[in-house]
């Protein structure tokens, strides 16, 4: 199966070429401007002479073109990823996330190409008790605003043009390769190894729906091949809720069975429009496509926890 990856280098990008290359016959191509800072890739081991790579902006529709020709699937995770930088830039996230999914769907309309859309949640729908794709969202910050854009996006060119779309709305993604990222998981797992205090912000009673990012990897490649999920969205998390000082005291215990210094814990003020409480219904991704969640957070955090303290990297 030929497949492009926009946004190959970041973290999910980078964990599914990863995944796809251990699977064995498979061609891969990966779309990157590399403005994430360092790439993913050699952080899990992926050396970049083994696919076909495009270093490009998927803002640029001819490049965008180019590299989605003769593919069988697009999975779409190129754009801004963050909240605060979305309140910072509102114009720069419409950009990356509207118009580079627009290239897409672009590039993917006059071919047999199925498009993947990596959404969001929390951003999307704010505090909700237990979200699924019934919700109405109601974006809180110009990233939910930009997602639910690319969305309709999707949604529009299945219905106009026959493009065969499938959008996977993802919780809280954790797991190796997301150094760069101001996750709390990595930046708790970080700091504790470093000997730093966790710092939470907030009062610490927020919850989220942590999601490990090799499921979040299985659920990607049933939502580029597999025959029900054309034309869906699906909710992809845990339907667990953790809060996070819940996360904190986690990694303090991991840290700890590994003979590590127990972190202090120290708090800092709340951001802008956080939202307070994300927790998803997975239950049409598991009814439809078989998918579950299939780790659980302190088998997550030990397989990241893994990762940093054995960390094998390859050249780029």
């Amino acid at each position: 199966m030929r497949w492009l990856v926009t946004g190959g280098c970041g973290f999910i990008g980078a964990n599914l070429v990863a995944d796809l290359l251990a699977t064995g016959g498979q061609q891969i191509r990966v779309l990157d401007d590399g403005s994430a800072g360092a790439s993913s890739l050699p952080d899990l081991g992926v050396e970049l002479r083994s696919l076909e790579f495009h270093r490009a902006d998927v803002r640029a529709p001819d490049a965008v073109r180019q590299a989605a020709h003769g593919v069988d699937a697009i999975v779409h995770l190129a754009g801004a990823t963050g909240v605060m930088g979305s309140l910072a830039d509102p114009r720069g996230d419409a950009t990356a996330n509207v118009l580079g999914t627009l290239n897409v769907l672009e590039a993917a309309r006059n071919t047999d190409a199925r498009v993947v859309l990596a959404s969001t949640t929390g951003p999307l729908v704010g505090d909700t008790p237990r979200i699924d794709e019934r919700i109405l969202p109601v974006p809180r910050v110009p990233y939910g605003a930009s997602k639910l854009a690319a969305e309709a996006y999707c949604q529009a060119y299945a219905s106009a043009f026959g493009v065969a779309t499938c959008v996977l709305r993802l919780t809280n993604v954790y797991g190796p390769g997301s150094g760069h990222k101001a996750d709390a998981v990595g930046r708790f797992l970080t700091d504790g190894l470093a000997g730093r205090a966790l710092t939470i912000t907030g009062d610490g009673h927020q919850t989220r729906d942590f999601l490990y990012v090799g499921d979040v990897v299985q659920a990607l490649r049933l939502a580029a091949t597999h025959p029900g999920a054309v034309g869906q969205l699906f909710q992809i998390a845990t339907a667990r809720a953790t809060s996070i000082t819940a996360l904190a005291t986690a990694v303090q215990s991991l840290l700890r069975t590994h003979d590590h210094r127990i972190p202090a814990l120290t708090y800092a003020p709340a951001r802008p429009a956080e939202v307070r409480a994300t927790v998803a219904d997975p239950a049409k991704a598991r009814d439809t496509l078989g998918w579950t969640a299939d780790t659980d957070l302190s088998d997550g955090l030990e397989r990241y926890y893994s990762h940093l303290t054995h960390q094998v990297t390859c050249p780029s």
